[in-house]
C-alpha cells in the first residue's frame, strides 16, 4: 500500500529520511550537527510534531514523528530544509543545492513496527561502520532514548512511556530492546518501505489507514464543494 508522503495522518508516525545530493556532506563541522538538530526541535514544535527517534548522519538523516496535525511533517520538513539551506549557504558560501530531493517516509504500525524503526535509526551509524555501538555516536537520540540525556529534545511516544514507572526503568527496558536487537529481515523490510514509500505494518493496520485515508478525501471533497456553491 502507498500513499502520499505529503499527506499526513494525525497520531500516526512516520519515518522519515532526508538525503544530501550526491556524495556531498550535508554536516561537516560538529557546529553544523548542533544548528541542525536545533533547527529540528524548533520546527517539531512549530508545526506540532513530536520527535521520537533521530540520527544525523554525514550525508543523510534519518527520523521517527508523529504529526498532531494534518501538514504536520511536510511543514516541519519543509522548514527545516529551507533554514539549514540558509545556514550551509551562509557559513560556506555554497551555491550547489543542498538536498537530493524531498523527504521519503513512511507510515508505521506503532504496535508492530515503532520501536524497531527507533533502533533501525538509532544503531545506524554502526551499520555504516562509523562506530562500534550506538552510545558512541553523538548525533542521535539512543542518549535521550536508552539513558534519558538531553531529554528535552525528544518526546516520548506513549509507547515508550509504558515500558516503565519512571524514567531509569523506561531507559532499562529500552536497553533491553537494543540489546535483543533487529532482525536481519525486519531491517529490508523497514528500508524497502522507507524507500518505496509503503505502509510499515500488519494487514490490519494497512485496512484501518486505508478507510481513514478515503474519509478524509470525502470529507476533503464535500468541503470543496460547499465553498465552490459559496463562491457561485
Amino acid at each position: 500500500m502507498k500513499f502520499n508522503p505529503k499527506y499526513n495522518l494525525p497520531g500516526i508516525p512516520q519515518h522519515i529520511v532526508v538525503r544530501g545530493k550526491g556524495t556531498r556532506p550535508c554536516f561537516i563541522r560538529d557546529s553544523d550537527f548542533q544548528f541542525y538538530l536545533q533547527s529540528l526541535k524548533k520546527a517539531a514544535v512549530a508545526f506540532n510534531c513530536q520527535l521520537h527517534a533521530y540520527v544525523l548522519m554525514p550525508d543523510h538523516v534519518h527520523m521517527v514523528v508523529t504529526p498532531e496535525t494534518e501538514f504536520g511533517i511536510s511543514n516541519m520538513m519543509q522548514s527545516l530544509t529551507r533554514r539549514y539551506a540558509r545556514y550551509i549557504k551562509t557559513t560556506y558560501h555554497g551555491t550547489e543545492p543542498l538536498w537530493a530531493r524531498s523527504y521519503k517516509s513512511s507510515l508505521i504500525d506503532s504496535r508492530s513496527y515503532l520501536f524497531a524503526c527507533m533502533c533501525y535509526v538509532e544503531v545506524n551509524p554502526v551499520r555504516a561502520k562509523i562506530v562500534d555501538v550506538p552510545s558512541e555516536y553523538r548525533w542521535s537520540s539512543y542518549h535521550a532514548n536508552a539513558y534519558n540525556k538531553e531529554p528535552g529534545i525528544v518526546d516520548h511516544h506513549v509507547m515508550y512511556t509504558e515500558l516503565g514507572g519512571d524514567d531509569a526503568s523506561r531507559c532499562k527496558a529500552y536497553l533491553r530492546l537494543f540489546c535483543s536487537r533487529i532482525e536481519v529481515g525486519s531491517v529490508h523490510t523497514i528500508r524497502n518501505a522507507l524507500h518505496q514509500e509503503l505502509v510499515l505494518g500488519t494487514a490490519e493496520f494497512k485496512s484501518r489507514l486505508d478507510q481513514m485515508i478515503k474519509t478524509k478525501e470525502r470529507m476533503n471533497k464535500a468541503e470543496k464543494v460547499v465553498m465552490k456553491k459559496r463562491a457561485a
